[in-house]
C-alpha cells in the first residue's frame, strides 16, 4: 500500500549474462549514455553503472517502462552485451531517491527478483528473451492488482514482431520514424526507390507489422499508466 512516504516507480536493472566472459565497460558506459540522454528528466535515480556489471536506474513514470526497456534491447543488440533485464515495478520510499545507493521500496525489491528468476531460469519466465538468448527480461510486481504477467506477454508477442523484420524493413521504418512529416512517396524517395516509391514504403510497413506494432506498444504504455494511476 501506497503512503506519504512513498511514490510510484519502475526499477529498471540489466545484469550482464556471463559478466566474466562478457567483459564490455565501454559499451556499457555508452548504453548508459544514451538511456540517460533521452529519459534523465523523466529519472529519479539517473542509469548508472553499478559493480562494474550492472545498469541501474528508477524511471517516474509508468508509461516509460516499455519503451526503455526496448531501447535496451535495441542497445543489447547494438553494443552486442548480453543482458538479463529486470523491470520491478512499485513503490520507492522519497527520502534518497536519488543516490543509487538510497533508493530503495518495492520497486527496486521486485527488479531484484526479476533478476533472481531469470537467473535461475524460473518457469515464469521462459518466453521472455530474444532468439538468440542474449536478451532475457521480465515484469515483476509483487501485488496482485498489477497484471506484471500480462505485461510481460504483451512485450513478448511486440518484440517477437520487432526482432522478425529483416534488415531492410528495420532501415526503412528508421527513415520513417526520422522523417514523420513526409509522405510514403517522399520517403520513398529518400531511399531511392526509382519505381512506385510511395507503394513500395507502404508495402513494407505492412509486411514488417509495424503499424500492428505501434497500436500495440501505445495500448501497453496506456495499460502501464493506467495502473500508476
Amino acid at each position: 500500500m501506497k503512503n506519504n512516504n512513498q511514490t510510484p516507480a519502475i526499477c529498471i536493472i540489466a545484469d550482464v549474462i556471463e559478466s566474466r566472459k562478457n567483459k564490455k565497460e565501454k559499451g556499457l558506459e555508452t548504453v548508459v549514455q544514451v538511456l540517460n540522454e533521452k529519459y534523465q528528466k523523466r529519472c529519479m535515480t539517473p542509469f548508472s553503472i553499478r559493480m562494474g556489471d550492472e545498469i541501474f536506474g528508477v524511471l517516474t513514470h509508468f508509461t516509460d517502462a516499455y519503451d526503455a526497456l526496448k531501447d535496451l534491447f535495441q542497445l543489447s543488440q547494438q553494443e552486442r552485451i548480453p543482458f538479463y533485464t529486470g523491470i520491478g515495478i512499485g513503490h520507492v520510499f522519497v527520502n534518497g531517491i536519488s543516490d543509487q545507493h538510497q533508493i530503495n521500496g518495492t520497486a527496486i525489491w521486485n527488479a531484484a527478483d526479476a533478476i533472481d528468476y531469470l537467473k535461475n531460469d524460473h518457469s515464469m519466465v521462459k518466453h521472455f528473451k530474444n532468439k538468440q538468448e542474449t536478451f532475457k527480461y521480465f515484469f515483476f510486481a509483487n501485488e496482485q492488482n498489477i497484471p506484471h504477467m500480462l505485461i510481460n506477454y504483451m512485450t513478448a508477442f511486440i518484440f517477437e514482431k520487432i526482432e522478425n523484420r529483416t534488415d531492410k524493413q528495420t532501415e526503412i521504418i528508421r527513415v520513417y520514424e526520422a522523417h514523420p512529416e513526409e509522405t510514403h512517396e517522399e520517403i520513398g524517395k529518400r531511399l531511392n526507390y526509382e519505381l512506385n516509391p510511395g507503394l513500395n514504403v507502404s508495402k513494407t510497413l505492412t509486411r514488417a507489422h509495424y503499424h500492428f506494432v505501434q497500436s500495440a506498444e501505445k495500448e501497453l504504455s496506456q495499460l502501464l499508466g493506467k495502473i500508476q494511476s
